[in-house]
């Protein structure tokens, strides 16, 4: 059976939200629409989904999108804490798979974790439905992924204490509080 190590990425690998310090980013850009999206957001008219969907949707219609989220993935490397890095290699040998799994977007949890030489996966578009990939969503998707036939559920680290029931598949976990 192949090894898996599944790591959460906001506040855990990392020590803080990524997707805030996006938000942040475009709004000192002048971003209106992200302006507007935040407003609507915070006054609850729409869902955490569906604004994540247009944040999105709006960054990928505006120039240097690929070359903006190269340099946002540079600046989120220099922040993974190494202490959580020795973690995840301590619980993995030649053929274990690390995987990321956020609720961030997957347009860059997937190059964060390239870059590590992991796989990654976060919130994204499916089937025209935005999926957001927490709680019982990341136990779908490790499932549907990587069936408890074929994986080994090694070690999975995170954040959330709502996460404990996917931490509790794998053999060691760690609920970082």
């Amino acid at each position: 059976m192949i090894e898996l190590n599944l790591i959460d990425l906001d506040k855990t690998l990392i020590p803080f939200d990524s997707f805030r310090l996006l938000i942040k980013k475009q709004l000192s850009r002048g971003d209106c629409y992200t302006f507007f999206l935040v407003v609507i957001r915070a006054s609850r008219l729409i869902s955490s989904a569906r604004f994540k969907q247009s944040f999105i949707q709006n960054l990928k219609k505006q120039s240097m999108f690929d070359t903006r989220m190269e340099e946002f993935t540079d600046v989120i490397i220099k922040s993974v804490r190494s202490e959580i890095l020795k973690m995840i290699e301590k619980h993995s040998g030649r053929e274990t798979i690390n995987v990321i799994f956020s609720a961030s977007p997957h347009e860059y949890v997937e190059k964060i974790a390239r870059r590590l030489g992991f796989t990654g996966f976060g919130s994204a578009l499916l089937n025209g439905k935005y999926i957001e990939l927490k709680g019982d969503q990341k136990i779908i998707k490790l499932r549907a992924l990587f069936p408890e036939t074929k994986y080994h559920y090694l070690f999975a680290i995170s954040d959330n204490r709502a996460e404990r029931t996917l931490l509790g598949f794998f053999e060691n976990h760690l609920l970082l509080e």
